[in-house]
């Protein structure tokens, strides 16, 4: 049966890469707590392919834009401050495509607001 070698290669490339995105988490996190201090990062809130966004243990967030060399090490560049913000866009109700944001307030009360 040539599907399930199909399928068994898939899933062997999904496991890779998986452990490829936890490897450069792994990195990504090293290089904040690095730069940043380990006692001012929390966790990473999230990593992308351009930038990762640090939590910081005192509160707040931190974007720092990064890019990675050819032996997959990360090099950061500046941590720029961030707030925290949803979005969420509605299945319908609103105009189509006309995302709604909700911002967490450090005060604990959550704003939502239609954009659009």
């Amino acid at each position: 049966m040539a599907g399930n070698g199909v399928r068994a290669a898939i899933l062997e490339a999904l496991h890779r890469e998986s452990e490829d995105l936890n490897e450069r988490e792994r990195k990504l996190r090293d290089a904040a707590l690095e730069k940043l201090g380990a006692h001012d990062v929390g966790w990473l809130a999230g990593f992308y392919d351009t930038h990762v966004v640090v939590e910081l243990e005192g509160g707040g967030y931190k974007k720092i834009p990064y890019t990675m060399e050819d032996d997959g090490e990360p090099v950061l560049g500046e941590p720029v401050d961030v707030e925290r913000t949803v979005t969420f866009t509605p299945k319908g109700g609103m105009e189509e495509g006309a995302p709604m944001v909700a911002t967490f307030i450090e005060t604990g009360r959550l704003v939502a607001r239609g954009v659009g």
